[in-house]
């Protein structure tokens, strides 16, 4: 019976796109991108994410197109461009202690540096740019944030 449960989940998971509907993320309109994080992960690569936040500060999920780009030295050294869908964001925990807190964050995951177009030197830019539309418009809306990221 377990199994049929769990096969009926993945089916629902897997029809929908989605993690099944029915959670608690927030799915307001993006007003702006609230974080835009970068760290190391392992010797040779990062990790890219942002937060997007509502007209009440409040962090949001909303479908759109995202595009990102890394630059050093005026040298593109990485480009990716998806289509996010809400359920494409989760909630989950950061920071440790008194500083633990809830977060919604759409994360690119990792990134080797044998993905760049060239080795990472010193310092680069990180930028994100999310486009969305709101039901109805015709013309997407944009957001864009930069972040400096020292290798």
């Amino acid at each position: 019976m377990r199994r049929i449960i769990l096969m009926l989940m993945l089916l629902v998971i897997v029809a929908t796109g989605c993690g099944g509907g029915g959670g608690s993320i927030n799915n307001n309109l993006p007003e702006y991108i609230d974080e835009l994080g970068v760290y190391e992960e392992g010797y040779d690569g990062v990790v890219v994410y942002f937060i997007l936040a509502d007209e009440y500060g409040a962090m949001t999920a909303f479908d759109g197109t995202v595009m990102l780009t890394i630059i050093e030295d005026y040298t593109l050294l990485y480009y990716d461009s998806r289509d996010v869908k809400e359920c494409d964001f989760y909630a989950t925990t950061a920071g440790v202690g008194a500083f633990e807190h809830d977060v919604i964050v759409y994360s690119f995951g990792r990134i080797p540096y044998s993905q760049f177009n060239g080795p990472p030197i010193s310092k680069g830019e990180v930028k994100i740019k999310y486009i969305f539309r709101e039901e109805g418009a015709g013309i997407g809306s944009v957001l864009e944030v930069a972040e400096s990221y020292y290798f």
